[in-house]
């Protein structure tokens, strides 16, 4: 028995001693390194990063391999968790972590902690645990699913919108309406990352008499805080006493004939058609097109005296062009009006507008052809000034030959002034000439004042040649 006791007493003391060299073992080794946070991110939004630093500090007079780990919940994802480093005797090292937060990661308070461990055989060290605090996000988003293109004939419609909670937690929500005529449903339980299809029932407004719009809309109040999030849908309406809207886009054409039979001393039969077509080439209405025919010319006939003319005219936000029978004007003392064959292009560059031309006159044998264009620059919203060119083949005194003129001029409108001026040079083979204009208007409510001066000396060959003229007008209303 006594020999029994000895043993026991060596067996306790053996156990204290080893408990005693174990403690002294882990307080060395947790003295030998210690672990700030410096800078700890506090209330975390889901979807977003975030970079954490840690102070890893050397309290022993050796250098020290360690490496660490990062330990994080599953609703935050890391770029790296582990790393390797060193740090010299009494010094310390900073270490990075980034990670991001999950896009649904629930409101709360997430544990993460910093292992510490020797690099040469992964014996633990030293540990941080810390607190991730994440915030309560409110976010819903609220899309158009389903409209109609267009209402005429309907009583009631109704429009689809796609509800989505975009936040992390789970929300009651209610629904309203501008004049609605029920929601379904009017209320819902939405979980993070799910969405709801909410449809918006609306009466059709009655008695319209012209096209118009109405709106369909859904607002979406979330319970818990209030926050309103809507979206909302534009619909044409058209009266009823209307044709419904070409949905295939086409394009209209009108087609008309004429046939009269004449009797008298000669049977005199006339037939004549015409062909037009106007509108826009595409849905956005940026190409327009229009063309006519008309003929064939019954120019002998008093009765039914006609010409035949076409046209083709395409226009779009930069540029009109025509071609076909057109009429152009430069100006009104080089060339005020020419009706004939040919073709116009404008084009616009924003402040400049450039124009080219080529027209065969019609009904006068003076003018065989023309051709030239002008310019139009624009100096602010109520001055531009112009600058053209025009190249005629004339014939006159059974001579034909060609005459060219050049033109600048100046346009200013304030309110209720408007001055405008104008030079002109022509030159030919034979002879130069010299014209120019000047005018202004006055507009003061119930008296308009008019002044113009014009003059061409008598070598000019423009549409106004060896003139003098003044007028001062005033028009009482």
């Amino acid at each position: 028995m006594r020999k029994f006791t000895s043993i026991t007493i060596l067996t306790n003391f053996f156990l204290f001693l080893l408990t005693l060299l174990s403690i002294s073992k882990v307080e060395a080794q947790n003295s030998a390194v210690e672990i700030s946070a410096k800078n700890i991110p506090v209330n975390l939004v889901p979807g977003k990063n975030y970079t954490i630093a840690f102070e890893i500090s050397n309290t022993t007079g050796n250098p020290l391999n360690l490496s660490s780990e990062f330990v994080v919940s599953k609703q935050f994802y890391l770029t790296a968790n582990l790393k390797k480093f060193e740090v010299s005797a009494n010094d310390k090292k900073i270490v990075l972590f980034t990670f991001s937060v999950n896009n649904h990661c629930a409101a709360s308070d997430y544990k993460a902690s910093l292992k510490i461990a020797n690099g040469n055989n992964n014996m633990p060290i030293a540990s941080r645990e810390i607190t991730l605090s994440v915030s309560k996000l409110y976010n819903l988003t609220v899309e158009v699913l389903n409209a109609p293109e267009y209402l005429r004939l309907e009583k009631e419609y109704f429009c689809e919108y796609l509800v989505t909670n975009n936040g992390n937690s789970e929300e009651k929500i209610t629904f309203e309406s501008s004049n609605a005529l029920k929601i379904v449903p009017d209320n819902t339980l939405l979980k993070p990352d799910s969405s709801m299809v909410v449809a918006v029932y609306q009466l059709v407004p009655e008695n319209v008499r012209s096209k118009t719009m109405v709106l369909n809309n859904l607002k979406a109040y979330m319970v818990s805080n209030g926050l309103l999030f809507s979206n909302r849908v534009a619909i044409t309406l058209y009266p009823n006493n209307t044709k419904k809207p070409d949905l295939y886009h086409r394009f209209p054409i009108t087609v008309s004939t004429i046939f009269n039979s004449l009797k008298g001393l000669d049977t005199l039969n006339v037939f004549k058609f015409k062909v037009s077509g106007q509108g826009f080439l595409d849905k956005g209405n940026d190409h327009y097109l229009n063309f006519e025919y008309s003929g064939p010319s019954q120019s002998d006939i008093v009765r039914f005296g006609d010409y035949e003319r076409y046209s083709l005219l395409y226009k779009n936000k930069k540029m009109e062009a025509i071609v076909g029978h057109v009429n152009f004007s430069l100006s009104n003392i080089t060339e005020t009006s020419r009706y004939g064959t040919g073709g116009i292009l404008n084009y616009d560059f924003g402040k400049t507008t450039a124009t080219v031309f080529y027209v065969k006159p019609r009904f006068t044998k003076q003018i065989s052809d023309s051709y030239g264009g002008k310019i139009l620059y624009n100096l602010s919203d109520k001055t531009y000034v112009e600058a053209g060119f025009i190249n005629r083949t004339l014939f006159e005194d059974s001579e034909e030959f060609n005459s060219k003129i050049f033109n600048i001029a100046s346009f200013y409108t304030h309110d209720k002034i408007k001055i405008n001026g104008e030079i002109a040079y022509e030159s030919n083979y034979k002879t130069n000439g010299f014209a120019f204009s000047l005018a202004s208007y006055l507009n003061l409510r119930k008296l308009y004042f008019i002044n113009s001066a014009q003059y061409s000396d008598k070598n000019y060959k423009g549409y106004l040649r060896s003139s003098k003229q003044f007028l001062s007008q005033t028009n009482y209303r």
